[in-house]
């Protein structure tokens, strides 16, 4: 939902709207002061990368992503699903644009490191958290 509305701001104002860059650096920042005082965390998000990550910080998201966390044990979980049916999805929702899934996937990172990886359109929520949790603790626990 955001992001339609985030673009639009940004072409209609012809400016480098850094909101968005600056609020994914400093979530980084929190999640590793979090870490650090032996708190697990999950950040849940995209690796988008916009041109004014490279403007403002001469790096791409995932850049400064993994240097953020370089000194901490850090699990990328990626969460797929096919273009066709997070459109279909989208428009059942009714309040994202048809097109957002597509715009998001023009800007995702594509060489991004998974440690593993679901898909919503096999499994749903719960069963792909289950395979999460199985694989994130899979040396250490039996499996749930």
């Amino acid at each position: 939902m955001f992001h339609d509305n985030y673009d639009n701001q940004i072409i209609e104002s012809k400016t480098q709207n850094y909101y968005f860059v600056e609020s994914m650096f400093f979530m980084y920042q929190f999640g590793k002061t979090v870490s650090e005082q032996g708190i697990n965390i999950i950040i849940d998000g995209m690796l988008e990368e916009k041109n004014e990550f490279i403007i403002k910080y001469k790096k791409t998201n995932y850049e400064i992503l993994l240097d953020t966390f370089k000194s901490h044990n850090i699990f990328m979980v990626e969460v797929f699903c096919p273009l066709d049916e997070c459109r279909r999805r989208n428009i059942s929702r009714g309040d994202r644009g048809k097109n957002q899934s597509y715009k998001q996937s023009k800007v995702m990172n594509k060489n991004v490191k998974y440690n593993f990886s679901v898909d919503t359109s096999v499994d749903d929520a719960y069963e792909c958290a289950k395979k999460i949790i199985n694989e994130l603790y899979r040396d250490s626990i039996n499996n749930v």
